[in-house]
């Protein structure tokens, strides 16, 4: 049994080289609340979620991944995957409550494929527009419920989000080597994260 508990992805930030082109993309096209904006930054949800964001649009002069972030049950979880993440040799930095808008104290490390990844236990809450019918436009997004990651070291992800991390196998494919090629994982009855 783990000494600590993933709920579910929380959020992604995505670095972007046009801000406004960006939020003509994400919240006029797809549908996106715009539940804040900063100077290079959107704060964006889906009409269910009740937190402050799942997706971060940050104006970078590169395009990528800032980081993705998994919500935790509690405060202490934190401690006990600090502890987890330097025994394996991670190095693991603490960020400050707020030092991501809306987000209380939170812990980055990159995972062994290479990825940035937040965990974190607190976001302030907003009003979820699941019923605002007037306001749904485009693809009407009601969520972030999965992250694709996308990397040759499948077997090593499978180790460290399973073994580790204790996420459970939703369905996996085996290349023509027997290795495995695919691998889809969960925390809660949605998928979260995929290796391919």
């Amino acid at each position: 049994m783990s000494l600590f508990s993933i709920t579910r992805l929380g959020h992604a930030e995505i670095r972007v080289t046009d801000i406004e082109r960006a939020r003509r993309f994400y919240v006029d096209l797809l549908g996106f609340v715009e539940t804040e904006r900063e100077p290079g930054k959107l704060y964006l949800r889906g009409y269910e979620e009740r937190y402050h964001h799942s997706i971060v649009l940050r104006e970078a002069a590169e395009p990528g991944l800032s980081h993705f972030a998994y919500r935790v049950s509690s405060g202490e979880d934190l401690d006990s995957l600090t502890t987890l993440f330097e025994s394996k040799g991670l190095r693991v930095k603490r960020m400050s409550a707020g030092s991501e808008k809306g987000v209380g104290e939170s812990i980055r490390v990159q995972d062994p494929l290479g990825f940035p990844v937040e965990f974190y236990f607190e976001m302030d809450q907003v009003e979820r527009m699941l019923q605002k019918f007037d306001k749904y436009r485009g693809a009407k997004p009601m969520r972030i419920d999965h992250v694709n990651c996308q990397t040759p070291l499948v077997d090593r992800g499978y180790d460290y989000y399973v073994k580790d991390l204790g996420f459970k196998v939703s369905e996996y494919t085996e290349g023509s080597d027997g290795g495995l090629w695919g691998v889809w994982l969960f925390r809660s009855r949605t998928s979260t994260t995929s290796h391919s």
